[in-house]
């Protein structure tokens, strides 16, 4: 997921309809490997959305589709140590600029270690 989220960033996505996604948004999807990543779409082609890490030089070999979309990124929260309390941290809210909070549930993932980077 980096270099836009460090690890152990908790990501908020809201699951939207397909035909809502534009160029610019990130999105969490299932990639070739398994595992959940959250890259940027890049553009919408007959067989889904073409998507592409930050880091990366070439664009993700699976397209975003209804089967693999998990869900657009709406809010990250980066722990962060709190003061004079061991072994807790505090989460600061970074909102996605592309969505205002919509006042419904959306699901949070955690990547610990990096996990499924891509």
């Amino acid at each position: 997921m980096q270099p836009l989220y460090r690890d152990r960033t908790v990501l908020v996505v809201e699951r939207m309809p397909i035909y809502a996604l534009r160029p610019g948004m990130t999105v969490v999807f299932v990639g070739d490997s398994g595992f959940p990543v959250a890259h940027v779409l890049i553009r919408r082609e007959s067989t889904g959305w073409i998507a592409r890490g930050l880091a990366n030089v070439r664009s993700d070999r699976v397209r975003v589709r209804f089967e693999n979309y998990v869900g657009t990124v709406v809010a990250a929260f980066t722990p962060k140590p709190a003061w004079g309390s061991a072994g807790t941290a505090l989460a600061t809210a970074e909102r996605s600029p592309e969505f205002p909070p919509s006042g419904r549930h959306g699901t949070a993932f955690f990547n610990p270690t990096g996990a499924g980077d891509q």
